[in-house]
This record gives structure tokens, C-alpha cells and sequence, in this order.
């Protein structure tokens, strides 16, 4: 348990996070490839309606899914929280209830659906030429479901349980199982679309089994007991975890408003395209999905143990490695759209035209969509699921749903795609306005909060809110004016100003803030004392 409580609570922050995020991360982008190669091989050996297919019924995954990162997400949170505090037992307990409850929760989602698959293809939008390979796909996985969101869980726990690499491993089983089946019943046997739901859901299954040997030995620290914890706690952590389900929930219902919209207009070439620009973004979108999913145990564990400086700390190490990620996709979308078109689609040039023209819409998202997953996932870890469920239902639902239905009136079908990046950048809006609430609420409360921020603003900070102050509205309207009648040199009144502004915040700020003055009159009183200025009218001090 020490060992444990040093690897999350007291080695350096950028190495813990890097020790758990970086692995995390590899495995997410290994596992996501299975369905990137599921899309490749599907594309090259079967054809477009078959790929069109998958991506039909890729909404009903992410219901399985998006249950079982609920659930998951909640009690690793939950039980990272109990690690904290130093209490394996219930920690343990959160454990096994969450494993049954998935289980449970997948079994009852299979029946269902596999009860009414009529119904619910033909709510997904399957119809013509995509109605039989959709069902094909659909039953299959299908036999799966309660796999699928039990193996994601139980690498989940691993993390927790102190066994990052494992838990990576586990990830990286699965998708080298489902690469090796993708080529044996799809290039070799021909098994089409079935082979690549039986090969997705063999995959999973052989993680699965690797993670019980783990659980089930005297290695692990977490037990599967359902001793130590109430259901009503499950119930509670399951909610904390609400916002990455919102998330694949939401992800799901947009797609699925998108295939409509494509069917509407393009037809099965539409959704064809779309599936392109979808699985090209799928590296970066799942590198980010891996270094933010590791901020939710990171930082609950640390919470729980009052290091609430070291959760700051891991916050601005990961937004600013997904900063860094994100504009290293807007490169590559920029630089190389032919080439990701025809890595799915080779010879299909009316659907690569198309998809070229989505990719030059959508590139932009990449500037927010790793922050918001940052904040979402962060505010998962302080328990605050009703800012993180608030913040993941407006970037996957209603901002997307939103624009998507306004841009599909106001603009030309190729262009709707500009709805994901405004989508992305209200929510990042949203985001930074709930980190800046949570700030404040714990911020003290008294007349230094009132007047200067509590003083937790630094200089730099002070400095610049001066310039912005005194380099405003009026400033430079007047500016505009002076400009019309003097030409460029009027921007050295501006200029000047702003930088002689710049200079006095490299030498004063400290000092004022060392003084302890809310005010004018109290710094001249500060600075020369009481008595000299005592004579003084306070009007022209202030």
C-alpha cells in the first residue's frame, strides 16, 4: 500500500502523469485501431456500403460503451478516492460491485437489442443497400456486449490497482488479436463484415481473460468482494462518472444526426465520407481521450489526500500536452487530406473529393477538443459530475445537434462539418468558465477577495488586467480617430503607452502587491506615509 500511496501521491507530478498517461495512451490508440483496421480492411476487401454499414451501426456500440465507461470511470474515481484515504477494503468493494453491475447492465442491454434489431436498424438510419450488412455487424458484436465493457473496466481497475503497464497491455492484447482476425476472416476467408465483429469481439474477450488471471492472483490489490461499500455509493460513483457516458451516448446520437443528414444529401457516399474523416481523426482523438482519462484517478487520489496544489499541477501538464497534440493534427489534416483519403478509400474519387472537403472543416475542432476532454475529465476527479456531465452533454450533444441543424439550412452541404469546431469552442468557453467558478468558490471570502482577487492573481497577471484597463475601448477609438488624420505614426500613442505600462509591471507590480493597499489613497499611503499625505484632498489621490 505504501508503494502504492508514493506512485500516485508523491513522486513528481509531469513523471506520474507521463508513467500512467503515456502507456494509457498507447494502448487507447492501439485498441482504437481495431476499428481503424475493421475500416481499412472493411473498405479495401468488401467495399462502400459495407463501410457505410459499420459506421450505421457504430451508435448502437457506443450505448454498450458509453454504459460501461459510466460505470467504470465512476468507480475507479471511487475507488481511487478510497486508495487515497488509505482503505483497500472499500476500495475493493467498489471493485467487484462495479464489475457486477456492468455485467448485469451489458447482459440486459444484449437481449434487448437482439430482441427488437428490426426496429432499432431501421432508427439507425439502415435502409437499401446498408440494411443487410448492418444486421450482419449488429448481431454479431452483439454476442459480445457484455464483454466489451467489461474488459474496458477491468483496465480501468488495473490503473487503480497500481498496474499501469498492465492495464495498457491488456489494451494492446486486444487490439493485436483483432488485427491478426481482421486479416485471417475478412482478407482470407472473406467473412465480410462478420468477420470483423467476431474479430473485435475476440479481442476484447482475450483481455478479458487476462485481466480476471490478474485479479484473481495474490498480486493484485484490489479483491472482487462486494464487502466494504452500499450500492448506494455504486449508485453515487456511477453518477460521477456520468460525463464520460454523456460523452458516448451524445457521440453516438450525432453520428447518428450526421448519417441522416449524409443519406439526405449525399446518399451512401455521404456516410462513406464521413466514416473517412471519422477514423482519420481517430489518432489524435484517442491519444487525447488517453492522457485526459488519466487525469480522473490521478487527481481524485490526490483530492482524497489534500494535495489539492498537485491536482493543479496535473491539470496544466495535461492541457498543455493536449494543447501540443491538437495542433499537431490540425498540421497533418492541413498538410495531407489526399493521403488519408486514400488510405481508406483508394480509386473512389467522388467520395475522396467529398471527404476532402469535410476534412478542411473539421481540422479546426483539434485546437479544443483535447482541452475540453482535459476539463471534463478533471472535474470528473474532484467529484464534481454535475459540471463535468453539464460540460460533456453540451460538446457531444447540444452544440454539435445545434449547428449541425442550423449549418444544414444556412450553409452548402459540404460546409455543415464548421458545426463540430464552434461546437468545440463554446464548450472550451464553458469550461474555462467552470474551472474559474471552482476557483473562485474556494477562494476566501472577505474584502481581499472582493477588492483584489484574494491576491492569488501573480504579477504578470496584474500587470497585464492594468494594461487591458488602461489600453481599452476608449483608448483605442480615439486611436482610430487620430489614425485617420496622422496615418501609422498615431500607433506610437498607443504603442508607447502599452509598452511604458509593460515596463512600470516589471518594476512595480511587486511592490504594490507587497504593500497591501486595495486603492490608490492607500498605496500613496503605503509608499509615503500617512502623514505626508494627510493634506492632501482624497478626490485627486484617487
Amino acid at each position: 500500500m505504501s508503494q502504492h500511496r508514493t506512485s500516485m501521491l508523491h513522486r513528481p507530478v509531469a513523471q506520474t502523469f507521463f508513467r500512467y498517461g503515456l502507456p494509457w495512451s498507447a494502448a487507447f490508440l492501439l485498441l482504437s485501431s481495431a476499428g481503424l483496421v475493421d475500416t481499412i480492411f472493411i473498405g479495401r476487401y468488401v467495399g462502400a456500403q459495407a463501410l457505410a454499414a459499420i459506421n450505421i451501426v457504430s451508435p448502437a456500440f457506443s450505448i454498450f460503451f458509453g454504459m460501461g465507461v459510466m460505470l467504470s470511470v465512476g468507480g475507479t474515481v471511487r475507488s481511487a478516492h478510497h486508495v487515497g484515504r488509505g482503505d483497500l477494503q472499500a476500495a475493493s468493494a467498489v471493485f467487484g460491485r462495479t464489475m457486477l453491475l456492468i455485467l448485469l447492465a451489458g447482459l440486459m442491454l444484449a437481449l434487448l437489442s437482439l430482441l427488437f434489431r428490426p426496429l432499432l436498424l431501421t432508427l439507425l438510419g439502415a435502409g437499401g443497400d446498408v440494411m443487410r450488412p448492418a444486421h450482419q455487424y449488429l448481431t454479431t458484436i452483439l454476442c459480445f456486449s457484455p464483454v466489451l465493457p467489461a474488459s474496458y473496466a477491468l483496465s480501468q481497475f488495473a490503473r487503480v490497482d497500481q498496474h499501469p503497464t498492465l492495464a495498457s497491455l491488456g489494451l494492446i492484447l486486444s487490439a493485436g488479436v483483432n488485427i491478426v482476425l481482421d486479416y485471417l476472416f475478412i482478407a482470407r476467408l472473406g467473412w465480410g463484415v462478420q468477420g470483423a465483429a467476431l474479430a473485435t469481439g475476440l479481442g476484447y474477450s482475450c483481455t478479458l481473460l487476462l485481466f480476471l488471471c490478474h485479479f484473481l492472483s495474490r498480486r493484485a490489490l484490489l479483491r472482487l468482494t462486494l464487502k466494504g461499500c452500499g450500492w448506494s455509493e455504486i449508485l453515487r460513483a456511477s453518477l460521477n462518472g456520468s460525463a464520460e457516458s454523456i460523452n458516448e451516448l451524445s457521440v453516438g446520437s450525432i453520428i447518428l444526426l450526421i448519417n441522416h443528414l449524409m443519406m439526405a444529401r449525399f446518399g451512401s457516399s455521404g456516410v462513406a465520407a464521413f466514416t473517412v474523416v471519422s477514423y482519420g481523426s481517430w489518432f489524435g482523438l484517442t491519444l487525447a481521450y488517453g492522457l485526459s482519462d488519466t487525469l480522473s484517478p490521478l487527481v481524485s487520489a490526490n483530492h482524497a489526500a489534500g494535495l489539492r496544489q498537485r491536482t493543479h499541477s496535473f491539470l496544466r501538464v495535461a492541457l498543455l500536452s493536449l494543447l501540443a497534440l491538437g495542433v499537431v493534427m490540425f498540421l497533418v489534416f492541413s498538410l495531407y487530406p489526399q493521403e488519408l483519403v486514400r488510405l481508406f478509400l483508394p480509386g473512389n474519387a467522388a467520395v475522396g473529393g467529398l471527404a476532402c472537403h469535410f476534412i478542411a472543416d473539421f481540422r479546426w475542432s483539434f485546437f479544443f477538443s483535447g482541452l475540453n476532454m482535459g476539463i471534463a475529465c478533471y472535474l470528473t476527479g474532484l467529484n464534481r459530475s454535475l459540471q463535468a456531465a453539464g460540460m460533456a452533454l453540451g460538446r457531444s450533444l447540444v452544440f454539435p445537434a445545434l449547428f449541425l441543424s442550423l449549418f444544414a439550412l444556412w450553409l452548402e452541404d459540404e460546409h455543415i462539418f464548421w458545426a463540430i469546431p464552434l461546437a468545440e469552442a463554446l464548450t472550451l468557453l464553458l469550461g474555462m468558465g467552470l474551472l474559474e467558478a471552482l476557483r473562485e468558490s474556494r477562494a476566501k471570502s472577505g474584502r481581499d477577495a472582493f477588492f483584489v482577487n484574494s491576491r492569488a492573481s501573480g504579477p504578470w497577471q496584474v500587470g497585464i488586467s492594468i494594461i487591458a484597463s488602461c489600453v481599452g475601448g476608449s483608448a483605442t477609438l480615439g486611436m482610430a480617430g487620430l489614425a485617420w488624420q496622422a496615418g501609422t505614426p498615431a500607433f506610437w500613442w498607443l504603442g508607447g503607452g502599452a509598452c511604458g505600462l509593460f515596463v512600470l509591471t516589471l518594476f512595480l507590480a511587486k511592490k504594490v502587491r507587497e504593500s497591501g493597499a486595495h486603492t490608490m489613497p492607500e498605496m500613496v499611503d503605503a509608499f509615503l506615509g500617512r502623514e505626508s499625505t494627510a493634506s492632501l484632498p482624497r478626490p485627486i489621490l484617487s
